[in-house]
């Protein structure tokens, strides 16, 4: 009997045995963009290194929508402007990071590149029928027309999914939660 508090090397079989031997390959930055997402963990980077507009801010704003028709701003800060007069640089990039603090909370991020950034607490609503279940959160990027000067642009929706009765009873009554987009949203964020 061995002793598996040391630590046991394994040897391939020789190369000229004809059998396959797989070898160690890199991990890329995918691989790890996998692995945060199975956690919930998103973060998503934009390039803004081709704006040379020096009217544009960057805002951030945080809405949640409870149904069809009613919304509230959760955070609203200007970040900044995309052009800095004081060194006569421009934003080269945009982050948000989202990471789930409980299985009630998580924290939204957004961060200008080398101008600071700012974060918000999201709180989960619990799902019907048994209220035992959180809604989770996935992000869609939109799909921008353009900038324009006195337009705000969004760049990032956060999905979730919820509890639809109606649907329920079209499987016996277990519960069935769905997850989609309005049509005007389904439009933008293709």
């Amino acid at each position: 009997m061995s002793d598996f508090s040391e630590r046991q090397e394994v040897s391939a079989p020789p190369a000229d045995t004809g059998i396959f031997v797989p070898r160690p390959a890199s991990v890329k930055v995918a691989d790890l963009q996998e692995l945060l997402e199975l956690k919930n963990m998103y973060v998503r980077k934009y390039d803004l290194s081709g704006i040379r507009d020096t009217t544009l801010r960057v805002v951030f704003q945080v809405d949640e929508y409870f149904g069809r028709d009613s919304m509230r701003i959760l955070n609203r800060s200007v970040l900044g402007d995309v052009y800095a007069r004081w060194d006569s640089s421009y934003l080269s990039g945009l982050k948000f990071q989202f990471v789930p603090k409980s299985d009630s909370t998580a924290l939204l991020f957004c961060d200008l590149e080398d101008r600071g950034g700012r974060g918000t607490l999201l709180k989960f609503r619990r799902a019907a029928p048994d209220f035992k279940i959180y809604n989770s959160y996935e992000p869609k990027p939109f799909k921008s027309s353009g900038l324009k000067p006195g337009n705000m642009v969004p760049v990032m929706l956060f999905g979730s999914f919820w509890y639809d009765a109606e649907l329920s009873k079209h499987f016996g009554g277990e519960p069935a939660y769905r997850f989609a987009w309005r049509t005007k949203w389904r439009r933008i964020c293709q």
